[in-house]
């Protein structure tokens, strides 16, 4: 469904979103070395898209037991946020 709607309409996918996001153009989803639910942490952002207002990092809470793998994202994906641990929490298509 994903690819049905790339270039016609925005997509904006958060948590799972974004997880079938990476998927979808090939990326793998891999379970986190470590889970984090309930949890606030700092997320690093490349200050473009949504987080051109945010102060940098943000304050997040997490609910995360899959990540998508940064080692096997496409070319066409790329990383526009990160936990300290350099998990991606964010994507651009």
């Amino acid at each position: 469904m994903i690819k049905a709607f790339v270039g016609q309409i925005p997509i904006l996918g958060v948590c799972l979103g974004h997880q079938a996001i990476g998927y979808t153009f090939g990326g793998t989803v891999d379970l986190a070395p470590q889970m984090v639910h309930g949890k606030v942490s700092p997320v690093y952002h490349d200050g473009t898209g949504l987080f051109r207002t945010l102060p940098n990092p943000i304050e997040a809470t997490r609910y995360h037991t899959l990540i998508v793998n940064e080692k096997d994202l496409p070319e066409e994906l790329e990383i526009t946020a990160h936990t300290s641990a350099g998990e991606v929490m964010g994507l651009r298509h």
